[in-house]
């Protein structure tokens, strides 16, 4: 028996350590899986986000030189009419000075001929002016066909860079469709992948992880209790005794041993499948007759080990020990056999100035025999 739990314990450990192994390569894989992802769609949106701003420079670029260009057309058209103006202001004004200085000159006393030099200059000065004022025209103004091949040459200019511009942000605003697509499909992806890791995770705990976990909580709550009654077995018994002197601050109570009387000739009677029923119904007897602070070990054999936690007073252990042999010896396991058993108890005490398990053993064992001796089916406590 000790040998199959050996192997089950082993068997087990190591089913738990592959199950772990298994579970930690699949969230490293997802892990992997999932930096992927994000790399590439970080690297996707920063892409899209440099394309984007690149355009959007381009598009800057492309207004400004547009604000310039009509910018220098006003300019250059208010000088050229400014000019113009001033040009043609400046004629009149020496045209009305020399219509005065005639007009002046014409009310004195002059000669024939200074009449008709005077006439001779006016006349000369009329032909300067429409020269010059034709050449200022033609120089700073144009025919209705020049205007229109300058205006369709200013016109096809702006639709240009008008279309240049509107593919421009045409561009741009499919690039930050086609980013946002990719960033909602990217995360739609990534939550989809946390959620089948968290599928995962739920799938290996509850029918992985928890089973391994409850199967090796078993086997450790077995390795510590007898295989028949289910009793603490000695192993069990000593750590839960060692527990309670390190947290009990105010440890005491009674160790007590039972041994069953005329349990061989059960066995040897019966069989040893109508022993095993008799000890597994005393267990139940012994669990009923304590209370669930006390520990019970089930030594081997017949043998029985109690401990009464808390419990010091002479009086209150007696009485105990008293309920135990009535139960006993009033139990009836077998309908075609009148075969009883009954029990002897020896026991002593134990507090903070004694706590040597051990020694409490041999004492409680050296009462049980004094018990046999007298006549069995008693107790001793020393």
């Amino acid at each position: 028996m000790e040998k199959n739990k050996k192997w089950i314990n082993k068997e087990g450990h190591k089913l738990s350590h592959f199950l772990m192994a298994v579970f930690v390569i699949m969230v490293i894989i997802i892990s992997v899986i999932l930096i992927n992802w994000y790399q590439s769609y970080k690297f996707m949106k920063s892409n899209n986000q440099q394309l984007i701003v690149e355009v959007l420079e381009q598009n800057r670029n492309l207004v400004e030189m547009h604000q310039i260009v009509f910018q220098l057309i006003h300019e250059t058209e208010i000088c050229l009419i400014t000019n113009h103006e001033r040009n043609c202001e400046a004629l009149e004004i020496g045209e009305n000075r020399l219509n005065e200085l005639v007009d002046n000159l014409m009310g004195l006393h002059l000669s024939e001929d200074e009449i008709v030099l005077l006439e001779t200059l006016q006349t000369l000065y009329y032909t300067y002016y429409k020269t010059v004022y034709n050449e200022i025209d033609s120089a700073f103004s144009m025919s209705s066909q020049e205007q229109s091949e300058l205006n369709a040459i200013g016109h096809q200019m702006i639709d240009t860079i008008n279309q240049i511009l509107d593919y421009s942000y045409i561009l741009a605003e499919e690039l930050s469709e086609s980013s946002k697509a990719h960033s909602e499909s990217t995360a739609s992806l990534f939550y989809m992948t946390i959620l089948l890791m968290i599928l995962i995770v739920f799938i290996f705990i509850k029918y992985i992880l928890k089973p391994s976990y409850n199967m090796e909580q078993v086997m450790l709550k077995e390795a510590n209790l007898d295989y028949l009654t289910k009793l603490f077995n000695r192993n069990g018994f000593m750590k839960v005794m060692q527990s309670k002197f390190k947290s009990d601050k105010d440890f005491k109570g009674a160790l007590l041993m039972m041994d069953l009387d005329g349990f061989k000739q059960v066995n040897d009677s019966l069989g040893h499948d109508a022993g095993d029923l008799m000890l597994k119904e005393i267990a139940k007897l012994i669990v009923n007759c304590l209370r669930k602070q006390d520990v019970i070990m089930r030594l081997g054999g017949d043998e029985f080990v109690l401990f009464i936690d808390q419990e010091d007073d002479q009086a209150e252990i007696e009485k105990l020990c008293d309920r135990l042999l009535e139960s006993i010896s009033n139990l009836r396991c077998f309908e075609n056999s009148e075969l009883t058993v009954t029990a002897s108890i020896g026991g002593c005490v134990m507090n903070m100035d004694f706590r040597d398990l051990d020694l409490a053993i041999k004492k409680a064992d050296d009462a049980l025999y004094t018990a046999k001796e007298n006549g069995k089916n008693r107790y001793v406590l020393c």
